[in-house]
């Protein structure tokens, strides 16, 4: 339908709007990830295989407007390992946060594409993953965009 809900979770400093189709699930599996194990995720999906992933992780060091340029050697260098490609982010602030944007094709599943927000807020990183299929991309990269035009930090 044409309704929509709010991403509105403990932890996560943020709301944004999804479409009302979409189901929220904290089980979450991902078949290869980049670091560390998330934190903390939640999965906003149509099914396994095309959902947006929005996860927490804590970091070492505070990353900020001043020197996320920094770190963007480290992000390149991550996202590219995970999509078996090399791969350069583009510098976002998405809400207030500052981060990255990366666009990739994934091998699982099989034609897959993955949207990867990262965003920044001190010494903890979020990211919104944006995977889609080719049967139901359309609807996917709607709803990406949606959750990603609607981000505000709260």
């Amino acid at each position: 339908g044409d309704d929509t809900q709010t991403f509105e979770e403990e932890g996560f400093p943020f709301t944004f709007e999804y479409p009302g189709s979409f189901e929220e699930s904290s089980d979450v599996s991902y078949s290869s990830t980049a670091g560390g194990a998330a934190d903390d995720a939640r999965a906003l999906g149509l099914d396994d295989r095309n959902a947006i992933v929005v996860s927490r992780y804590e970091l070492n060091v505070a990353v900020t407007e001043e020197n996320v340029d920094q770190v963007k050697p480290e992000m390149d260098d991550l996202i590219s390992g995970l999509a078996g490609r090399e791969l350069s982010g583009k510098q976002v602030e998405i809400g207030e946060f500052p981060g990255y944007e990366y666009e990739f094709d994934l091998e699982d599943p099989p034609e897959g594409r993955s949207r990867l927000v990262v965003l920044f807020d001190g010494k903890t990183e979020y990211t919104l993953n944006c995977q889609s299929t080719p049967e139901r991309r359309d609807e996917l990269e709607a709803a990406c965009r949606q959750a990603v035009d609607t981000l505000t930090r709260t």
